[in-house]
């Protein structure tokens, strides 16, 4: 039996709707990408990190060129704050790692080549949605046009306006810390002035938070290794009195967004900076020009599906970056979407449910780990400069089970 191709309507073209799109085009799906930005998403975000195995796939099927700029992370260390060290920072643990660095950037721009420019409508906000008596649903376009659809895929990530169609209106709950994050440009020849090998992650746990960086690709897509640049972030625990003064409307959901520094911050992140992490990363990281703040949040939906409409990546649930990179739950939502409509034994409803049979669980998890890890490595951590190699490894295998012996 052969099954029926849709006619699907993908709300946010970032890297949660190109992924979409190139899945289910793939299976002969007529799907179509509205995002209502009219500017390049390329030239957003920083550095990601995705393991490799899923790199691996990707190239393997041809979502990504095989000489797709990355850099391959062999293991993550991490150095705490030493009077015998200053410069450095006194070593107390160091784990094996399997994952790939990217520029954020690099990865979207791959995924977009792949949607053809005919599906893929740049500037189009979605107004309405209405469920008509078919089941199918009809798009109410900024434009002042209207689109039916068999389905609809809510790709509009963390501000979604399409989440409330599927779930009573969701909260945005700040997590009690803010990510500080910065790129720099370095030639290789500055290479021993970097404070992490170019295949590590290096974390510099403190009181209060930790900062951390890894090398990613330059700007310019190269693969040689002749220039590179350098991707840190600070995960710093923030009051909401503090919050406030940071970022423009602490209130709003916006805040979770990137925002740039203004005097109060950049006075904050400066202080943080010559008292919590050790000199070499610190002076580093001040080269900065441009660094940026945002808060991290929670948001976490009921339901993936309602009436024919799926939420996936970002608008269907906000996990803390400690467990993964948004970009590769995002992937994994529209593979799993793709492959459950492949079925030709049920209607669009039955294969939407059963997908949501499959990925609420799944969900459940990765957020409940996001919160886990982000309470022991930030809001709830362990006395650091305490910490032994053996108790390192037993405090992250901790994590990972969900117990909390580390937790003070």
């Amino acid at each position: 039996m052969t099954k029926k191709k849709y006619r699907i309507a993908i709300v946010g073209g970032s890297i949660a709707g190109c992924s979409a799109a190139i899945a289910l085009g793939h299976d002969g799906h007529d799907a179509r990408i509205f995002e209502r930005s009219s500017q390049k998403l390329q030239v957003r975000g920083a550095g990601i990190v995705i393991p490799a195995p899923l790199f691996e796939s990707l190239k393997a099927q041809r979502w990504l060129d095989k000489d797709t700029a990355h850099i391959s992370l062999q293991g993550m260390s991490y150095r705490v704050s030493d009077s015998n060290n200053a410069e450095n920072g006194r070593s107390i643990w160091h784990r094996p790692l399997d994952a790939v660095a990217m520029r954020w950037g690099h990865l979207f721009a791959q995924l977009r080549q792949r949607v053809s420019d005919n599906d893929y409508f740049n500037g189009i906000e979605v107004l309405n949605i209405t469920q008509d008596k078919d089941q199918s649903q009809t798009l109410v376009l900024s434009d002042g046009s209207t689109y039916n659809a068999d389905i609809v895929i809510a790709a509009d990530g963390v501000h979604s306006r399409t989440r409330d169609l599927v779930n009573d209106p969701t909260s945005i709950n700040y997590s009690g810390y803010v990510l500080w994050r910065g790129l720099l440009d370095q030639k290789s020849t500055l290479s021993s002035h970097t404070p992490t090998p170019r295949n590590h992650v290096l974390w510099h746990p403190y009181s209060g938070g930790m900062a951390g960086c890894y090398i990613i690709p330059a700007s310019d897509h190269a693969t040689s290794t002749e220039n590179h640049t350098l991707n840190w972030g600070i995960y710093d625990k923030v009051d909401t009195d503090t919050l406030s003064k940071l970022l423009p409307d602490a209130t709003s959901p916006e805040a979770s967004s990137a925002h740039s520094l203004n005097d109060f911050a950049k006075e904050h992140l400066r202080n943080l900076l010559n008292t919590k992490i050790p000199s070499a990363s610190a002076n580093l990281f001040q080269q900065t020009t441009t660094p940026f703040v945002q808060a991290i949040v929670d948001l976490d939906s009921k339901k993936l599906v309602t009436n024919n409409i799926a939420l996936i990546g970002d608008a269907a649930a906000v996990l803390r970056p400690h467990a993964a990179s948004g970009a590769v739950k995002a992937i994994d939502n529209a593979l799993s979407l793709a492959q459950e409509l492949q079925s030709t034994s049920s209607s669009i409803s039955d294969n939407l449910k059963n997908w949501q049979q499959q990925e609420l669980p799944k969900l459940r998890q990765q957020v409940t780990l996001s919160k886990t890890l982000g309470e022991g490595l930030v809001t709830s951590a362990p006395v650091w400069t305490d910490m032994s190699e053996a108790d390192m490894s037993q405090w992250w295998q901790s994590m990972l089970e969900g117990k909390n012996w580390y937790m003070k």
